[in-house]
């Protein structure tokens, strides 16, 4: 009986490390400024597979190309290049508070408070 309970028990435990190793990070998701006026960026997009993409307005396709991954729980880092100059290669964090309220931050200063929007992020 114990040989029993002590296997379901490491099952269980496995199958809580494989679950919750597939949630998706905080920071993961299409992000609007919270005041389109505040931010010179008009759209984040942190996809699940470690890209992302910084949008200005006036313009249809990204700024920025990134690849991320998460610092934190809360946090992610990009790495990015410009799609007009290769040697232009900003760094950002997406910081995601309790409250669900993205900051992004370039070269640790702060551009804008974003929100997370329903929209799923997915790219062809």
């Amino acid at each position: 009986m114990l040989i029993i309970k002590t296997r379901l028990l490491f099952l269980s435990l496995i199958l809580f490390v494989l679950l919750s190793g597939c949630s998706p990070h905080p920071g993961s998701g299409i992000w609007v400024p919270m005041d389109k006026g505040e931010s010179r960026y008009s759209k984040v997009e942190v996809l699940f597979d470690g890209r992302a993409e910084l949008f200005v307005p006036g313009r249809e396709d990204h700024l920025y190309r990134c690849f991320w991954g998460g610092v934190s729980s809360e946090s992610i880092r990009m790495e990015c290049v410009s799609a007009d100059d290769d040697a232009i290669k900003p760094v950002f964090m997406l910081q995601v508070a309790a409250d669900g309220r993205g900051e992004l931050l370039e070269s640790e200063k702060t551009v804008g408070y974003f929100r997370r929007t329903e929209e799923k992020p997915i790219r062809d």
